[in-house]
């Protein structure tokens, strides 16, 4: 009964996110939003960073910043933007710093390989 009632839960989750979001946002409680970065690997083990996405917690858009690169802010509809202060471009790309408010996180974002094996979709929460 449980893990019905769970996979009934995240099917309405789904169900709720915008098309493409998926692997950059994941559905939250109330006053947490969701930064997505996208990038595609290139060379090898470069990676080329893309768009940059603020998101509430159903995944709807909040703000995008198109080609993200380091100390840039994204404007969007909370309060103070979101500025993404450190990115990797080789190695240890996974690893992002970025500012909201008080709030400031520098480390492992939850990354997911494309099925294309050249989209590197990227998250982190944090309190808004």
């Amino acid at each position: 009964m449980q893990l019905s009632i769970l996979a009934a839960a995240s099917s309405a989750l789904l169900a709720l996110a915008p098309a493409g979001a998926l692997a950059q946002c994941a559905g939250t409680g109330k006053g947490t939003c969701t930064l997505g970065i996208s990038g595609k690997l290139v060379g090898t083990g470069d990676i080329s960073w893309g768009d940059a996405t603020v998101y509430n917690n159903k995944c709807e858009i909040l703000g995008k910043k198109v080609q993200i690169n380091e100390n840039q802010a994204i404007e969007s509809k909370l309060p103070w933007t979101v500025v993404v202060n450190e990115l990797h471009w080789n190695g240890d790309y996974n690893k992002i710093g970025f500012c909201y408010s008080k709030f400031c996180f520098n480390g492992y974002f939850h990354c997911v390989l494309g099925d294309d094996k050249v989209t590197n979709a990227c998250k982190h929460t944090f309190p808004c």
